[in-house]
């Protein structure tokens, strides 16, 4: 609709705003032009300007669209999160697992440190060897 409004456009109203633009007065320049744009458009009584107006209901269906697609793109960017943190976790349970004893002396370690946060750290690295232990023990090992 905008190229049909145009080229509809005398060669001496396109050179009247090109001069405007040219000393410096650009925005006088778009205002004019906008303002004689929609007045062609308000002027158009068959009603072939509809193809480059939107309703409102138009407008919302689309932002509720918009909604929509944003919100599954961070479901699946969550999800994809998750697992690739569930990933890491198992990854490092496992590694736990195979090398209980040296999981046990740095809990100790941090034990003997003496401190609030050293006995939340070592009850973390507790909570991870059972775990650890009862999704990957061997059946013949014990901690």
């Amino acid at each position: 609709m905008r190229e049909k409004w145009l080229n509809s456009l005398s060669q001496e109203r396109l050179l009247s705003a090109s001069r405007l633009l040219l000393t410096g007065q650009g925005q006088q320049a778009e205002r004019e032009l906008k303002n004689e744009y929609y007045a062609w458009l308000r002027s158009l009584s068959d009603g072939s300007s509809g193809e480059d107006l939107r309703t409102v209901k138009d407008i919302r269906e689309n932002a509720d669209s918009a909604q929509k697609m944003r919100l599954e793109q961070e479901l699946l960017k969550r999800k994809r999160q998750e697992e690739k943190r569930r990933q890491k976790r198992q990854a490092h349970l496992k590694e736990l697992a195979q090398d209980t004893y040296q999981a046990w002396k740095a809990i100790q370690s941090t034990v003997a440190r003496g401190s609030g946060a050293a006995y939340q750290e070592a009850c973390r690295a507790l909570v991870d060897l059972s775990e650890a232990y009862a999704n990957y023990r061997d059946p013949g090992t014990s901690l």
